[in-house]
């Protein structure tokens, strides 16, 4: 079906955006048989700022994972991209674009004209203007909704400073090595030793 849906879309390019798949290797590899040369958009984040997103929109409610929700966000953001990196090691480097949110938000024109080269299409300007009109709300029917941030609406802008929000949060202090050895290799430093409490790392 999923490349019956390809070849449906003719010139249009199909996307798929569903963060669970990454919770299960065996279903981002299936993605190589199913698509013909598809293209990865590897979306990242600070893992704090990924955990703090989380733990406020609830969604440990609804992975309903055996773990206090704290730990729940940590673990669920190392293994989604553990298991990214590990599919798209065997992948070719021009497949695959990783973008970072902090740059996207910073300099969101660089980072979209980027993005635009990798996929080979045009930058348009109202891709800076996201919360402009009903591009990102609309439904395929009048009926429908928006399937995504529950806080889409609060905003109004693209801001800069919401990059450096989590510094500071408790979460950062109670992450674990190999969180923190992920995190470095997609670019993220750790905090000096000092400022952070001990802890017990959770078993890979």
């Amino acid at each position: 079906f999923s490349r019956r849906l390809q070849e449906w879309t003719g010139e249009r390019l199909l996307v798929d955006k569903t963060p669970r798949y990454a919770l299960d290797l065996p279903s981002l590899r299936r993605a190589e048989d199913w698509f013909a040369e598809p293209l990865y958009i590897h979306l990242v984040r600070h893992p704090v700022a990924t955990m703090q997103s989380y733990l406020e929109a609830k969604m440990h409610e609804v992975y309903h994972f055996p773990l206090p929700p704290r730990r729940q966000a940590e673990l669920l953001w190392r293994l989604s991209h553990a298991h990214i990196l590990e599919h798209l090691a065997a992948v070719p480097a021009r497949r695959q674009h990783r973008l970072l949110f902090e740059e996207m938000v910073r300099d969101p024109r660089k980072a979209m004209e980027d993005l635009c080269a990798f996929l080979g299409i045009d930058f348009h300007p109202a891709m800076l203007s996201p919360y402009e009109g009903k591009r990102m709300t609309d439904g395929l029917h009048g009926a429908g909704r928006m399937m995504g941030d529950p806080k889409f609406h609060r905003h109004s802008g693209i801001d800069a400073a919401v990059a450096d929000r989590w510094r500071g949060a408790p979460e950062a202090a109670h992450l674990g090595a190999a969180t923190w050895a992920l995190a470095g290799r997609l670019g993220y430093e750790r905090p000096p030793v000092e400022v952070q409490t001990a802890q017990t790392d959770v078993a890979d």
